[in-house]
C-alpha cells in the first residue's frame, strides 16, 4: 500500500471520527432528557405523562444537529462569531423527563446521588411531582465530618416518622399539653434500632420563646436536648390560614416515611395514627389545586441574626406587584417576633416563618419550597435588599415565559469558562453582554452564584432541589449553587444570569454570618475546597482512572483574564452555552 493511500485512509478516519464526535455532542446536549424514551414509540414518565416516541426524537435531534452545524467557529481574538439561527421551540417544563436521574443507586462522582432509601419514593400533589432529595453522605468525608450530637445525621435528614401538630395555642394549658405529647413522641426515638422522629409544630398563639422553653425542659442531657431541637420545627403563619391547606403544606414539608397529623383541637387523638406521607394528604380537589397554583411569586429568605435589615426587606417585598407570599427561615430563632410584627404591619400578606434550629440555607430553602404556592421561587439572603421597583421581577417572568426550558436565573454573577465568551459577568464583574426581549441585560451562563436565585417551582421540586451533601446542618453550603446550575444543564434545562437591581451586602454583612470570626471563616474555606471537589468530580471530564463515574460535561477550558479555548475546541456544556448566547444575540425578541 502506498503512502498516499495510507494518508487518504487516515484522513478519512479522522473525518469519520469527527462526525461521530459531533453526533455524540448533539445527542448529549439536545436530547439527553429524552434518552430513556428511545426504546419504544412512547414512554410514561414518573409524573404519568406520555413523552414523544422515537420518531419524534429523531426529528428533534436532526433539528438540533442542523442548528449546531449552522454555528460557525469564532475567532477568540476578536470575540466575534457567526450569528446562529434561533433554536427550535422548546418543550414545556412539565414534559421534562427525570427517569435517568431518579434511577436507583445511580453513582455520580464521589457520592451516591439520588440513591433510593427504600421504601422512600416520589409523591405527587396536584400534578406536581416532589422528587426524593439527594442522599446525604457528608458524614463519611474524612476532612469534614458532620456533628449531629446524640443523633445520626441521616436520622435528621431522613426520619422514619414525622409528627405534625396543628394550631397549638399559647395558653399554659396548651403548652402543658404540647409538652406531654412531645415527650410521648421523643420517648420512641431511637437512632440505633428506630424509629427516628421529627416534629413539626404549627403555632397559633404559641410564641417561640415558650416553645423553646418546652424543648429545653424535656431532658437534662445537653446532647439529647440538642438532638431534639434539631429534629423539631416550629412553623408560624398569618392568622386565618385554611386548615386543610395548612395540613397539606406541613405534610409536604415533612421528611418522614410515615406521617401523623393531630392537633390541639382534637386533643392529639390522632398522634399515634401514622400513615404513608401520600396518604396523610387530604383529597386533592380541583378547587384545592387551583389555590395551590394561585400565587405568582414565593419570596424565600434565609435569615441569621441580621435584625437591622428585616424592616427594609419586608417593606420592599411588599412593594412588589403580583400575588405574592413571603417565607422566612429564621435559622437563629432570635428575631421571630420582629419578623411577625413587620409582616403584619400595613398591607396584609401571606407569610410563613420557619424556626428550624440552625439547619442553614440548603435545607431551609428545600423545606420552605415544599410549602410554597408561587409559580416562581425567588430565593433571597438576609443581607440583600430587593429593588423597590418591580422591573427586575417583571423581567424574570418575561424570561421564563419566553423560554419554557429555562430552569434557573441568577441575579448576582454568572460564569463561562472556555470559549470566546469566557468571563465572569454581573455585580462587580464584567457587564452582561446581551439583552433579552425585555430590553434588559441577560445572558446564558454555565455557572451562577446565589443571591438571588429565581427558579421555576415545578422544575425545582422535580429535580430533587438543592443537594444536602454540600453542607452539614448549621454550616454554609459553599458551591451548592454551582452544583445546581450544572445539574440544571445536565437535565436539559437552561441557566442564565440577569441584572436583578438588588442592593447587595447591606448592613453589617462583613462582620456577621459565617464571616464573623476567623474560625468560622476557616471552616467556610475548608467546605469550599471540599465542595469544589464534589461538583467537579460529578460533572467533570470522564477519566477511566481518576474519575470513571464523571458525567463528562463540565470542562474548565478558560478563566477570565487568561488565554482561553477557541470555539472550535470547546467541549461539554460550553458549546450549548455559546450557541444559546449567539441565538440570543441574533434575535433577542425571542427570549
Amino acid at each position: 500500500m502506498g503512502s498516499k493511500d495510507r494518508g487518504e485512509r487516515r484522513a478519512g478516519a479522522r473525518v469519520a471520527g469527527m462526525a461521530v464526535g459531533l453526533s455524540v455532542l448533539a445527542i448529549l446536549f439536545f436530547g439527553l432528557g429524552d434518552m430513556t424514551t428511545m426504546r419504544g414509540s412512547s414512554t410514561t414518565t414518573t409524573t404519568g405523562k406520555v413523552t414523544k416516541g422515537a420518531a419524534g426524537l429523531v426529528e428533534e435531534r436532526r433539528t438540533a444537529a442542523s442548528l449546531e452545524k449552522s454555528v460557525k467557529p469564532v475567532d477568540s481574538k476578536t470575540d466575534r462569531g457567526e450569528e446562529a439561527p434561533l433554536p427550535p421551540r422548546l418543550a414545556t417544563s412539565e414534559e421534562a423527563i427525570f427517569t435517568r436521574f431518579k434511577a436507583p443507586n445511580v453513582t455520580m462522582g464521589p457520592f451516591s446521588y439520588f440513591k433510593r432509601i427504600e421504601p422512600r419514593q416520589n409523591f405527587t400533589y396536584c400534578n406536581q411531582t416532589y422528587a426524593e432529595e439527594p442522599f446525604v453522605l457528608v458524614t463519611t468525608e474524612p476532612d469534614h465530618r458532620c456533628k449531629c450530637y446524640a443523633t445520626h445525621c441521616n436520622d435528621i435528614d431522613y426520619p422514619t416518622h414525622s409528627y405534625v401538630m396543628l394550631r397549638v395555642g399559647g395558653s399554659k394549658e396548651d403548652q402543658d399539653s404540647l409538652r406531654v405529647n412531645l415527650e410521648k413522641v421523643y420517648s420512641t426515638h431511637n437512632e440505633k434500632t428506630g424509629p427516628t422522629v421529627e416534629t413539626v409544630v404549627h403555632g397559633s398563639g404559641l410564641r417561640y420563646r415558650a416553645y423553646n422553653t418546652i424543648l429545653q425542659g424535656m431532658v437534662n442531657n445537653k446532647a439529647d436536648r440538642d438532638a431534639y431541637q434539631r429534629n423539631s420545627f416550629l412553623v408560624l403563619t398569618e392568622k386565618g390560614r385554611n386548615l386543610e391547606e395548612l395540613r397539606d403544606g406541613l405534610v409536604r414539608f415533612s421528611n418522614g416515611l410515615k406521617v401523623s397529623v393531630s392537633g390541639q383541637s382534637d386533643g392529639y387523638k390522632e398522634l399515634s395514627k401514622l400513615v404513608p406521607r401520600h396518604l396523610a394528604i387530604g383529597k386533592q380537589t380541583a378547587q384545592k389545586c387551583k389555590k395551590f397554583n394561585q400565587y405568582d411569586n414565593s419570596f424565600i429568605i434565609q435569615y441569621f441574626k441580621r435584625p437591622r435589615n428585616i424592616a427594609q426587606i419586608v417593606k420592599r417585598l411588599k412593594a412588589q406587584k403580583g400575588r405574592n407570599e413571603i417565607l422566612v427561615n429564621d435559622d437563629s430563632g432570635t428575631e421571630v417576633g420582629v419578623w411577625i410584627r413587620e409582616l403584619e404591619k400595613g398591607t396584609p400578606i401571606r407569610y410563613t416563618i420557619l424556626v428550624s434550629g440552625n439547619i442553614h440555607e440548603i435545607r431551609g430553602y428545600n423545606r420552605l419550597a415544599k410549602i410554597a404556592h408561587g409559580k416562581l421561587l425567588v430565593l433571597l439572603q438576609d443581607d440583600d435588599y430587593p429593588s423597590n421597583g418591580g422591573r427586575w421581577l417583571r423581567h424574570a417572568h418575561h424570561l421564563f415565559k419566553m423560554n419554557d426550558k429555562l430552569g434557573l436565573v441568577g441575579g448576582f454573577t454568572g460564569t463561562i469558562q472556555g470559549g470566546p465568551l469566557t468571563n465572569k459577568y454581573g455585580v462587580g464583574r464584567a457587564s452582561i453582554k446581551f439583552k433579552s426581549g425585555f430590553r434588559k441585560p441577560f445572558m446564558f451562563a454555565t455557572l451562577v452564584n446565589m443571591g438571588p436565585f429565581l427558579i421555576r417551582r415545578s422544575y425545582f421540586l422535580e429535580s430533587g432541589m438543592f443537594n444536602g451533601n454540600f453542607s452539614c446542618r448549621g454550616e454554609p453550603g459553599i458551591g451548592f449553587d454551582y452544583e445546581f446550575a450544572l445539574r440544571t444543564w445536565y437535565l436539559g434545562y437552561h441557566v442564565g444570569v440577569f441584572k436583578s437591581e438588588m442592593n447587595y451586602h447591606v448592613g453589617d454583612w462583613a462582620s456577621s454570618g459565617t464571616r464573623r470570626n476567623r474560625g468560622l471563616y476557616k471552616k467556610r474555606q475548608t467546605i469550599k475546597r471540599r465542595n469544589t471537589r464534589y461538583y467537579k468530580g460529578t460533572y467533570g471530564p470522564l477519566d477511566p482512572k481518576q474519575c470513571p463515574n464523571c458525567l463528562d460535561m463540565y470542562y474548565k477550558q478558560g478563566l477570565h483574564g487568561r488565554p482561553t479555548t477557541p470555539y472550535k475546541k470547546l467541549k461539554g456544556v460550553g458549546i450549548k452555552v455559546h450557541d444559546l448566547n449567539y441565538a440570543l444575540r441574533k434575535n433577542a425578541s425571542a427570549f
